[in-house]
């Protein structure tokens, strides 16, 4: 029959298992859940009305497992999980903490996604997913879910965050920043999801939308999307890319309906939707439900039959994260140009034949883009080590001595990444610590030469083979590696 407006986040939730390919269906009764049960003892114990302590738990399987086997699953069937969905006592707001296997096309647009350990009679399964959950409208606002999906993301990814319970996204934030009171929850403004941010540990950089403008790249990089849709995506786009989800900050385009939040967890180029080259967002709306698309940020969105205006952008980062995304493309893109103007001078050995003239060529011919995320070192340098066939160049970037969180600019050829071939051509690596206005410069690859800046020391360059190589960001499929 027909559902009610709050039951549409658990209809896309059904949605996203039955399109995953589940066949088996297992209802966990009785189940106690830490974020469920934070919510009932800070407001729901506190009212007339009476709330179970339990929840249930759901788990979507791809396999078909018979019941005598539930507890003796065999390798096929711990592969084929596609995650759980636990559903709370409240008619409206059924859906708790949520991690259900993203869609799978189009592929590899998912770079938030992180891995849950589920244990189930006993055994433990595994899923990769981008925590979702559905707020309450009483204790927990969308806001507040939001924030609880960035911050349950950087706790699975392993950034050394404590975790807090659903609850606390209420109960810590600060009352003095807002009028009206807390509870019942009228929601957070921004100076409060700042501030709840930061004091759990990922301070985050807030954007305008209205301000954002396009010199977050060098003037001399040609051929990119103008516009609002695209200003909004690139900076989503360097977040998604390092791992972390971007709330976004919506205002109602009609007087008298509540403001709205919602995360950016991905991202496509190709979703075959209005503008050639155009980049899709996928988003988490907790009244909509996971793995949604938005295919132009100016056009609004639409949710529960409102329509919003995308307001701000607010990026939760952990600490240590303080370079901007968009001033480390601008210095990395215009470094990646001189460096290789440079490589092909006489005065420094080179020719207009030389290797590093092969980057100056494909982007003349509008065959170049850019990649950049921000990523830990150590995960960095383990990725750079399998991707790069060169021998020499992996030695001095074992040795160099890197801050916690780097930021990497990859130049990326468009042919050869619409082919599914290696095309990262070269990459600047900046210190995350460093300041917007001047940001240091820790390495520089060119085809055929590497450049490694050494603090303290001289630096050290060296000439190693022209060849491209996989880019060394996450990848849905490889959230450790």
């Amino acid at each position: 029959g027909a559902l009610a407006p709050g039951d549409r986040a658990l209809q896309r939730c059904l949605e996203v298992a039955r399109d995953a390919g589940a066949l088996t269906v297992v209802i966990e009764l009785d189940y106690f859940d830490r974020d469920y049960l934070s919510e009932v003892t800070a407001f729901h114990a506190h009212t007339f009305d009476q709330f179970p302590l339990r929840t249930e738990r759901i788990h979507f399987f791809s396999s078909v497992i018979r019941q005598g086997r539930l507890w003796h699953l065999t390798k096929t069937d711990r592969d084929s999980y596609l995650g759980y969905m636990i559903v709370r006592p409240r008619l409206g707001a059924a859906v708790g903490r949520t991690m259900l296997k993203p869609p799978s096309e189009p592929r590899n647009v998912i770079h938030t996604g992180v891995m849950d350990t589920v244990h189930f009679f006993g055994q433990r399964l595994f899923i990769v997913a981008v925590p979702f959950m559905q707020q309450d409208s009483r204790l927990l606002t969308c806001s507040h879910v939001a924030a609880w999906m960035c911050h349950y993301t950087a706790v699975l990814d392993g950034r050394d965050i404590a975790r807090r319970s659903a609850a606390d996204f209420n109960l810590l934030a600060n009352p003095s920043l807002a009028l009206g009171r807390p509870l019942p929850s009228i929601g957070l403004n921004h100076y409060q999801i700042s501030d709840l941010l930061r004091l759990f540990g990922l301070p985050p950089l807030h954007y305008s939308i209205k301000d954002l403008s396009d010199d977050d790249r060098s003037p001399d990089w040609p051929d990119r999307q103008v516009g609002l849709h695209s200003r909004v995506a690139r900076i989503c786009c360097r977040y998604v890319n390092s791992g972390l989800p971007i709330i976004v900050l919506l205002n109602p385009l009609d007087v008298g309906n509540p403001s709205h939040a919602i995360v950016v967890c991905g991202y496509t180029r190709d979703h075959g939707v209005g503008e050639s080259g155009a980049t899709s967002l996928l988003i988490h709306d907790d009244q909509e439900g996971p793995y949604r698309w938005v295919h132009d940020v100016e056009g609004g969105l639409w949710s529960v039959s409102r329509k919003y205006r995308w307001d701000e952008l607010v990026a939760p980062l952990p600490d240590g994260l303080w370079l901007s995304g968009e001033a480390a493309e601008r210095w990395g893109s215009q470094q990646l140009i001189d460096g290789a103007i440079t490589a092909v001078e006489p005065e420094h050995g080179g020719t207009a034949g030389s290797p590093p003239q092969h980057l100056l060529d494909l982007l003349a011919d509008g065959d170049l883009t850019l990649r950049s995320y921000a990523l830990q070192s150590n995960r960095f340098k383990r990725r750079f080590a399998k991707n790069c066939g060169d021998n020499r160049a992996v030695e001095e970037y074992m040795y160099i001595s890197l801050p916690r969180y780097v930021w990497i600019v990859e130049a990326v050829s468009r042919t050869r990444r619409k082919n599914g071939q290696p095309c990262v051509l070269g990459e600047a690596v900046y210190d995350a610590t460093s300041d917007d206005d001047k940001p240091m410069l820790l390495a520089l690859r060119l085809p055929g030469i590497v450049s490694i800046s050494r603090p303290g020391q001289d630096a050290w360059e060296g000439r190693i083979s022209e060849r491209y190589t996989e880019s060394s960001g996450r990848r849905s499929d490889e959230w450790t590696q």
